[in-house]
């Protein structure tokens, strides 16, 4: 997310705002103080349960794109559980996803999941090695006028 989109975040309530970045809408929780849970953090914790219970749905299309970009199963697992949300996307159907940024054997990852809470199910749409065409040089912030891939 930008900085400008970052400085729009109102305080004591959760927002949802288009990304002058990526015209995606971007969800930003508003944290409410020691002892309580943050909500994004609450929904990734979820997502690292479901994964480590191996309730895993690989997507056709993300298993392709995983065999032609030499990226492992154990490689996506490794970076839900060591990785962070980069982008929240609230509105994707048919249910809430995500891009998890992470490191595994040193190689930098984006993952775009989806989870279905009412089954408790992780779906991995696709996954990719970010690049410098799209993404800043930390790989997360997506460089302006690129929709990403």
């Amino acid at each position: 997310m930008c900085q400008e989109c970052y400085r729009s975040l109102i305080c004591n309530q959760d927002i949802i705002l288009p990304c002058c970045l990526t015209n995606r809408l971007v969800v930003l929780f508003f944290y409410s103080g020691e002892g309580s849970p943050n909500k994004m953090d609450q929904w990734y914790q979820n997502i690292k349960k479901y994964a480590q219970n191996n309730q895993i749905r690989w997507r056709q299309h993300a298993l392709s794109r995983m065999l032609e970009r030499n990226i492992t199963r154990d490689e996506i697992r490794s970076i839900i559980e060591h990785g962070e949300i980069i982008e929240h996307y609230p509105e994707s159907e048919p249910y809430p996803g995500c891009l998890i940024f992470g490191y595994a054997r040193a190689k930098p990852l984006h993952a775009v999941i989806t989870i279905d809470t009412e089954n408790e199910l992780v779906y991995i749409v696709t996954a990719y090695i970010p690049d410098d065409l799209h993404f800043e040089s930390d790989l997360k912030t997506r460089k302006r006028g690129n929709n990403g891939q």
